[in-house]
């Protein structure tokens, strides 16, 4: 019976070793809770950083990355015996005993490294029970992890002051150093940090540190671990503490959406699609903008965004023009605040226009129009300088940025698909399109700016909608066709019609580059929102100036509050790319020649022509009989004499 009894002994005590040693008492992704979040820019620059789950500040460091010195230095400090014990140090524990025993309290501790490991990963308590419990668990731990990965985890997952875990946020921290490149005197310093982190803090009681230091050198020596002049060397070594740096470094508002994005919680270096250069120097022009308008126009605020277009990666996120200004809500992300975005909408109901069988030579009427809200209330838009313009091209509708067209389109072409299309294009609109009615081309839908601005991307791929990308290496995400590729190149010619748009804005207008840009702004009901989008072939650029308050501003339109600033983002933007590229498309669009007041063929009495550009299959109808005396009062909508069909002066819905 006792022979049999054997077998089944070693069976069992080799088993439980088996079972020891396969399952340590401390869990590789328990690493996770001590490591901070960092945020990266596209060249591997740190953005921000964000606190552990502990709420502490810690980078890993693999043990080779790190100073030999400061390996010595600690186990000098903690646990000389470190090499030559399964996680118990007899010879320490019973000279604890003694002392403790003769003082009559505890005077001396005995905790080997992987006793305290374990206590810190654990947050085990400081009790009796807890000490024995810990004494079991590092002789688990030294059967089952290598002394050199204890070491790992100890040199990182240690305090050193305020919430700064590991040796690589202390070297950092305190001396701008890779824990690789610490000096000997360094090393010793930061060793005896550990033992009381709070009240060693050398922030706050840099002497008895330093006197701590200049021991523990004394006892490196005494046991041999350093030479004689190595122990002058780093005596006579001034420590000198650099100043703290804060943790949001840059892009605050673009580091916090993407932590949010990513869901994680510490333990993760995220690379993101930013660039760091560009995010300063635009950060710059938005300060300088603002410095210049805020008196004028009572602006506080603005956000900036950029894309670019070929992959839809974010370049330039950026919320506020300052997110520590307390006073004018500057941790507000004004990148993913919906605001009204007011004529920024209307080169999308336009697209849809153009898909239906008009054509940029399309004649609008710009006349005063009632549309019937309800028994007796109609709903009379407005252009925004306050007068009519009687027929008017849909180029120069769209150019000029008139409201009454606008207006008139939208009922053509209806708010439902004008709400699919905003759709796919990555635009939420949270209500019916009978909610926002014909208003949706004036833009009274909240939108995001960064939604905007992609939607706008959309139109300089050749209506070709991606997601916005943010971070580096991204899912993989197909392109649709959202919008004709014919079609996009059209609004993007309109768009890029400068001299029609001077005709409307003035030549002082700042929307003059010497490379190709199409632009377009928007102006919210009350002025409580500039908008102002432009591209090129390569970047697109979104901009939105105002008050996170709500409260209105003063005189500035989309051209004069966010059009400068637009401006100069985007001449910066676009010299990062070759300047002679031309957009794509027109080679599928065919030239003809039009009167340019009827739209139509010109005809013997037109005294000008001009060339317009139209989806094949679609062309002018008829040839112009337009030109008779015309008097047209502007101001009042109201015909006084016309060549023209009384039906493109004067409508009532």
């Amino acid at each position: 019976m006792k022979h049999r009894l054997i077998p089944v002994c070693v069976f069992l005590v080799g088993a439980s070793l088996f079972w020891l040693i396969r399952n340590p008492p401390i869990a590789e992704e328990e690493s996770r809770h001590f490591l901070s979040t960092k945020i990266l820019d596209r060249n591997g620059r740190l953005l921000a950083e964000f606190p552990s789950a502990h709420g502490t500040f810690s980078t890993w460091a693999p043990l080779s990355e790190v100073s030999p010195h400061l390996v010595q230095a600690t186990l000098a400090a903690e646990d000389r015996r470190f090499f030559s014990h399964a996680g118990i140090d007899p010879i320490a524990t019973v000279r604890a005993a003694v002392q403790n025993l003769s003082a009559g309290r505890i005077v001396r501790g005995a905790s080997t490294i992987p006793q305290q490991l374990l206590r810190i990963v654990k947050k085990a308590p400081r009790t009796l029970m807890s000490k024995v419990r810990l004494m079991v668990e590092s002789v688990r731990l030294s059967l089952s992890m290598d002394k050199k990965r204890q070491l790992e985890w100890y040199v990182n997952v240690l305090p050193y002051g305020g919430n700064r875990v590991g040796i690589t946020e202390a070297s950092r921290s305190y001396f701008g150093a890779v824990p690789k490149n610490l000096t000997l005197a360094q090393s010793a310093f930061l060793a005896v940090i550990p033992k009381s982190p709070e009240r060693l803090d050398p922030t706050r009681n840099f002497p008895v540190v330093k006197k701590m230091q200049e021991k523990l050198l004394q006892r490196m020596r005494a046991i041999g671990w350093i030479t004689h002049d190595e122990l002058d060397q780093a005596l006579s070594e001034k420590i000198v503490l650099r100043e703290l740096e804060p943790r949001l470094l840059q892009a605050p508002h673009f580091a916090q959406f993407i932590k949010k994005e990513a869901g994680v919680d510490g333990a993760e270096i995220i690379h993101t699609t930013l660039d760091l250069d560009w995010q300063l120097a635009t950060t710059d022009l938005l300060k300088a903008h603002l410095a210049r308008v805020s008196a004028r126009h009572q602006i506080t605020n603005g956000a900036v965004v950029v894309l670019e277009n070929a992959t839809g990666e974010v370049r330039v996120w950026i919320g506020s023009h300052d997110f520590f200004d307390s006073k004018n809500s500057g941790q507000v992300d004004g990148v993913i605040a919906r605001r009204q975005p007011g004529s920024a909408l209307k080169p999308f109901v336009y697209s849809l226009a153009l898909q239906e069988g008009f054509t940029a030579a399309s004649i609008l009427p710009d006349i005063r129009t009632h549309y019937p809200l309800k028994p007796g209330e109609y709903y009379i838009p407005r252009n925004y300088s306050g007068e009519y313009r009687g027929p008017v091209r849909l180029r120069e509708a769209l150019a000029g940025s008139l409201n009454v067209p606008a207006v008139h389109v939208a009922k053509e072409v209806g708010p439902v698909k004008i709400q699919r299309l905003l759709h796919d294009l990555g635009l939420e609109l949270p209500e019916s399109a009978w909610h926002y009615g014909l208003g949706i081309t004036l833009g009274n839908p909240e939108v995001r700016l960064i939604d905007l601005a992609n939607a706008y991307a959309t139109l300089a791929r050749g209506g070709k909608f991606r997601p916005a990308i943010l971070s580096d290496p991204s899912p993989q995400s197909s392109s649709k066709q959202v919008i004709p590729e014919e079609v996009a190149a059209l609004i993007t010619d309109i768009l890029a019609d400068t001299k029609t748009r001077d005709r409307f804005f003035g030549v002082q207008n700042p929307f003059h580059f010497d490379f190709p840009a199409a632009v377009k702004t928007g102006t919210s009901s009350n002025w409580k929102d500039n908008w102002s989008f432009g591209f090129t072939p390569d970047v697109t650029v979104g901009v939105w100036i105002g008050n996170f308050d709500g409260a209105p501003m003063r005189g500035a339109s989309g051209a004069t509050g966010a059009g400068p600033l637009l401006r100069d983002v985007l001449t910066f933007v676009a010299g990062k790319f070759p300047k002679d590229r031309s957009f794509a498309g027109l080679e599928g669009l065919t030239p003809v020649s039009v009167c340019p007041l009827s739209g139509l063929t010109p005809g013997p009495h037109c005294p000008d022509e001009v060339t317009e550009y139209l989806v094949p299959g679609t062309g002018p109808e008829g040839i112009c009989d337009w030109h008779r005396l015309v008097r047209y009062d502007r101001r009042n909508g109201d015909l006084a004499s016309a060549s023209c069909p009384a039906e493109h002066l004067e409508e009532k819905v």
